[in-house]
């Protein structure tokens, strides 16, 4: 291989290293994890190769339903990014990030094992959620909110164990309001309504 071969090899190597992420949730294993609990860079490699996102304080980290810190990722961890970018930016904003391995049950013969008390993921009523998008609430009722995207209204119901989180952090239903803008997370359940999984709001404090 010659010199500038190589030099070309390691140039496109250092540039998919530093691939923003796009808009919208992102798998793969997480390659790295560098900077504090309170902001930092991760760099994950999914079927693309490799790319990366911004974190801050605001960004959900998630392991096994139960939030964590951003250093309690290792490298080799299977996860999935909820990647957005701030409005007149092009950097990669990790709204969510969650390791989406399970710990094995463990089984006594005799015993039946315990119930689950924490929320079901969202790959357990839909392909993982995959419908996303982003708009303001113009109707919040308790079982049904309408947002209003460029494309016109979207109806969705809210299921029990939908998921809220305001800047963020976890909140209750009652903090989402009207003229909110909010990013939502959803499926179609099997009758073919659409359903609300997890519904995001607040401001992003990440990297410029």
């Amino acid at each position: 291989m010659s010199w500038k071969t190589a030099c070309c090899f390691l140039l496109a190597v250092a540039v998919q290293a530093q691939s923003p992420m796009p808009v919208g949730i992102v798998r793969g294993k997480l390659v790295s994890s560098i900077g504090t609990n309170r902001a930092g860079e991760i760099t994950v490699r999914g079927a693309d190769g490799l790319a990366s996102c911004n974190y801050d304080a605001r960004t959900y980290f998630e392991r096994e339903f139960e939030m964590i810190h951003a250093n309690a990722l290792a490298p080799g961890d299977p996860v999935e990014v909820l990647a957005d970018r701030r409005p007149g930016s092009t950097a990669c904003y990790a709204r969510t990030v969650q390791v989406t391995n399970r710990r094995p049950q463990l089984y006594v013969p005799g015993v039946r094992p315990p119930l689950r008390t924490a929320p079901s993921p969202t790959e357990a009523f839909a392909p993982r959620g995959d419908f996303m998008f982003g708009g303001r609430v113009v109707s919040r009722e308790p079982r049904q909110l309408t947002v209003m995207t460029h494309a016109g209204e979207i109806h969705l119901v809210l299921r029990p164990d939908t998921r809220y989180a305001g800047d963020g952090l976890s909140a209750d239903a009652s903090s989402l309001k009207v003229n909110t803008h909010v990013f939502v997370r959803a499926g179609r359940d099997v009758d073919g309504f659409l359903e609300a999984y997890q519904i995001m709001w607040g401001e992003m404090t990440g990297p410029q």
